[in-house]
């Protein structure tokens, strides 16, 4: 089929090819190239076999961090008793510091008493 068209403008070629849509696939294939072309079948093919599989891979790790985001809140809470702990540990070994010193000191008082003729006896005598 021939049809006579007089193309004066870049709008007669428009409203030809709306007019003949087999034409414009035809004028697609001549003005593109075929990686363009083949460009939604190569999306097609990134989205099944890379996009997807990515994906689900971000997702694990989202779902992991989650996870970790939980763990590192219980080990705050826990540092957290911890730190309290320790800090009447401390109070506690400070007080039983000072009570073994007295002790230790009390003992020795009582033992220079207890033994003071055996260390002094010879001076005495002298």
């Amino acid at each position: 089929m021939k049809i006579e068209t007089k193309i004066k403008t870049f709008h007669d070629i428009v409203r030809i090819l709306r007019e003949n849509p087999e034409w414009m696939e035809e004028m697609r294939r001549l003005i593109l190239t075929d990686e363009i072309m083949n460009f939604p079948k190569e999306f097609d093919k990134f989205k099944d076999e890379e996009f997807k599989p990515l994906k689900k891979q971000v997702n694990k790790i989202e779902n992991d961090v989650e996870v970790l985001k939980e763990d590192v809140k219980v080990i705050k809470e826990d540092v957290k008793i911890l730190k309290e702990d320790v800090k009447v540990l401390k109070e506690d070994v400070k007080k039983l510091k000072d009570d073994v010193g007295n002790l230790k000191g009390e003992s020795f008082e009582r033992k220079v008493r207890e033994k003071a003729p055996a260390y002094f006896g010879k001076l005495i005598k002298k």
